[in-house]
């Protein structure tokens, strides 16, 4: 699969090339190949309102590809991942199986992230990370309808209380109606998902987890 992108949190299938890895400080996931047309599910409004909130039913599995395009991401950032750290997500969606062969110029999407994620020295039971995206394609948008529109921002803290053994969650992300996420697994366009969950560990064998959303679209 490609990159989990921060704003999705999903990872779309395909064939091709994954590596990642450390270095030092710095950190690195890099993707590159061709996407798996799912017959299996649809892409039909539903599913991907499902796949986007990664809910219960469906644990983030339902994707709506139905081409063979090319697709690639980069994932570059330096510091403690999921703790202290900033990177780069670059996700591009090329042309399809077909575009290439026929030459045809095709649909291309091109989709950049800064992350952050910080945990303060004074409150390390606390982690503060959020995104800030831009999206460009070469669709009949005019230009000036996709400066604004074509942004996206997500943001959440993570909570731990170690002598209960529970975490709280809670996430915003806020699409804009031209940003393309489709190379994360984001399928719908200008919409607002809140979050707020809260996970407690009871024994070794038994958690329980309670979890609210709300999507506005």
């Amino acid at each position: 699969s490609l990159s989990t992108g921060s704003l999705s949190r999903n990872a779309i299938p395909m064939q091709g090339l994954h590596v990642a890895g450390t270095v030092r400080k710095s950190f690195y996931d890099i993707a590159a190949g061709f996407t798996l047309p799912n017959q299996l599910f649809s892409n039909q409004a539903f599913d991907q309102l499902i796949n986007n909130n990664s809910n219960l039913f469906n644990a983030g599995d339902f994707f709506a590809v139905n081409a063979t395009r090319f697709v690639s991401s980069v994932i570059v950032g330096y510091g403690e991942k999921d703790k202290n750290s900033i990177s780069v997500e670059s996700f591009y969606t090329g042309r399809s199986w077909q575009d290439i062969r026929k030459r045809n110029p095709g649909q291309q999407q091109l989709a950049n992230n800064l992350v952050f994620y910080t945990t303060p020295k004074r409150q390390p039971n606390l982690t503060w990370f959020g995104s800030f995206g831009h999206s460009f394609s070469n669709d009949s948008t005019p230009v000036s309808a996709k400066r604004t529109s074509a942004l996206a921002y997500s943001s959440g803290l993570n909570y731990q209380f170690p002598k209960l053994k529970s975490l709280l969650k809670v996430f915003y992300r806020n699409l804009g109606s031209n940003y393309n996420g489709w190379a994360q697994g984001i399928y719908l366009q200008g919409a607002k998902h809140a979050e707020l969950s809260y996970r407690q560990t009871l024994t070794k064998r038994f958690t329980f987890q309670v979890r609210g959303a709300l999507d506005n679209y």
